[in-house]
């Protein structure tokens, strides 16, 4: 079914309005009329919608909560260059990730974002959602630089060569709230790894700075997913 993410304020009461591109998303390129039902992701919960007229959803019934996932993964993404940001949200945000916070690194060789330019990065992360079918919009958090970055949970830098990752998250107690940190095109400093909890690697290969977040959040939630079927079934 199709999904929207939409804002708190396009809501009044039973009513959702849509903006202009997402009633060009429904009209002229998913093809919807009155009556076809769509998903609207609103704050952490799913609702059954139908198509009132070109611009206007009508909420049906109950909201659903979408299910929290069990493991929130913060990615702390030092800034990288061009439009790597735009693509390595994407991927993180398919990944499940909960938060993403891009931060200006010793390394970075970014080191300023427009407001256009975190607009964009908020509304990939929107388009993500809806193309992976999520129930929760993922936090894109505005830049900051590495010193002013406050960790609230165990941290794990990302290095090349370091202990793999699956024996780290042992290591570390499989904690229920994880911030993942990676670095720029040229990595971490010796001090910005020092300062997290653990170091850990991602395999024998060198993953690009763009791909690396993505890929860890990836083994940490499917790992988690697997243990949860893992359990089902031995029940």
């Amino acid at each position: 079914m199709i999904r929207l993410v939409v804002a708190p304020d396009q809501r009044s009461t039973d009513r959702i309005h849509l903006s202009d591109a997402q009633v060009h998303y429904l009209g002229r390129v998913m093809r919807q009329r009155p009556g076809d039902v769509v998903e609207a992701v609103l704050d952490g919960h799913v609702y059954r919608a139908s198509l009132e007229d070109a611009a206007t959803l009508r909420v049906q019934g109950e909201s659903v909560a979408a299910p929290a996932p069990r493991l929130a993964v913060s990615l702390v993404q030092a800034l990288l260059k061009g439009d790597q940001m735009a693509g390595l949200i994407q991927q993180a945000t398919e990944a499940g990730v909960d938060q993403i916070v891009p931060v200006v690194a010793a390394r970075s060789i970014a080191r300023t974002v427009s407001a256009a330019r975190l607009q964009r990065w908020r509304a990939v992360a929107a388009e993500a959602t809806e193309q992976s079918g999520r129930g929760q919009l993922p936090v894109v958090a505005e830049p900051i630089g590495w010193l002013r970055w406050q960790p609230d949970a165990p941290t794990i830098a990302l290095v090349p060569a370091a202990d793999p990752l699956p024996s780290v998250w042992d290591r570390i107690g499989r904690p229920t709230r994880v911030h993942l940190v990676v670095g720029p095109e040229g990595g971490l400093t010796p001090p910005e790894i020092a300062r997290c909890d653990a170091a850990a690697g991602l395999g024998p290969r060198v993953l690009r700075a763009e791909h690396a977040g993505a890929f860890a959040v990836f083994w940490l939630l499917a790992s988690i997913w697997q243990d949860d079927t893992a359990g089902a079934k031995s029940c």
